[in-house]
């Protein structure tokens, strides 16, 4: 027995020093190894549990591709691929991110940023978990939350891009002139650009027309390229917007189409014209009785009733009326009995 446990005690000592020995061979651990990870849950479910490190920095370089900053006509985004940020921890070590968040079972990371468009400023902050606790703790009973005194809390770090840096983009994008009464071509899944500059006053219509295979849409908006209106299928699938606009201003029509099944037709017709006309009052009832419906073309755009002049005959009129046939007679159930019709 003692002859026994002897043996093992020797090779329990043996197996110690190869473990020594093995450890004093293993490579130094890399500086600016990895310490933010992406975890895969646990069976069962439940996320692992990781302790953040502390990170005491940031640094932030921006790669100057301006292009990238942009989808469409909006933007500037700024994320990994166009800011490399950088974070440094307490015990000396970084870490280029190749992304900008995470999360686990009772810890986060992130960055953060703020853009000033008019300097072109971009301060990227640097919070997680921990910074959160520690600016909870510094809050009192009905204490509001305040970003800007957590803000003074993070590590952050700021880039500089060109000041004004949207609305040269969007300047600098391609746009077609709009003009009252003519059409324009627009391509299926490519949205194009429109400008339009009213002379007068008054209730301008968007519409497309002669789509074949696609859904075409539309944007309206301001010279500031603030939002005015959207629609994507006021028509038997075509879009149409109604809006009042001002003389000597700028608007942007920002046409596509969704659905291209592949057709050799991959184009529809885009217009404007300005001779729809509200009806108000009983206006509406008075078209009715006398062969609106078969007379000109009906629209029913919010809660009001818009009528078009048609250029057509009474059976396209009622065709073009039957699309929005439903929409018209909700309405006009609507006025007719001051109730619903469902």
């Amino acid at each position: 027995m003692k002859k026994a446990l002897s043996t093992l005690l020797a090779l329990a000592l043996a197996m110690s020093f190869a473990l020594c020995a093995f450890a004093e061979k293993a490579p130094p651990e890399v500086p600016g190894a990895p310490k933010f990870q992406s975890f895969a849950p646990a069976p069962g479910g439940q996320s692992l549990t990781f302790d953040l490190p502390t990170v005491t920095g940031i640094a932030a370089v921006w790669d100057g591709n301006v292009d990238a900053l942009f989808r469409g006509w909006n933007g500037p985004y700024f994320n990994a691929e166009t800011v490399t940020v950088t974070v440094s921890f307490e015990d000396g070590r970084t870490q280029v991110l190749d992304h900008w968040s995470d999360s686990g079972y009772n810890w986060f990371w992130e960055i953060l940023y703020d853009y000033d468009d008019a300097t072109g400023k971009v301060t990227f902050y640097y919070w997680d978990s921990n910074f959160r606790q520690a600016y909870v703790d510094t809050l009192k009973w009905g204490d509001d939350w305040n970003w800007d005194d957590l803000y003074t809390m993070l590590p952050q770090a700021a880039v500089t891009v060109p000041a004004d840096l949207l609305q040269a983009y969007r300047d600098s994008l391609p746009k077609v002139a709009l003009k009252l009464g003519e059409t324009q071509k627009a391509p299926v899944q490519e949205y194009t650009i429109y400008t339009f500059t009213p002379e007068k006053d008054g209730l301008y219509y968007f519409y497309s027309e002669n789509y074949r295979d696609c859904d075409p849409y539309a944007y309206l908006r301001d010279v500031n390229f603030r939002y005015i209106s959207f629609n994507h299928d006021l028509v038997d699938w075509n879009f149409g917007i109604i809006a009042e606009l001002q003389a000597g201003k700028t608007y942007y029509l920002i046409v596509g189409g969704y659905y291209d099944y592949g057709e050799e037709v991959d184009q529809f017709d885009v217009g404007v014209r300005s001779d729809m006309r509200k009806l108000n009052g009983w206006q509406w009832l008075w078209d009715l009785f006398t062969g609106g419906l078969f007379l000109r073309r009906w629209f029913i755009y919010g809660n009001d009733l818009y009528v078009l002049p048609s250029a057509g005959n009474i059976t396209d009129n009622m065709a073009f009326n039957g699309y929005a046939a439903f929409d018209i007679g909700y309405w006009l159930g609507g006025q007719l009995f001051g109730c619903f019709v469902f």
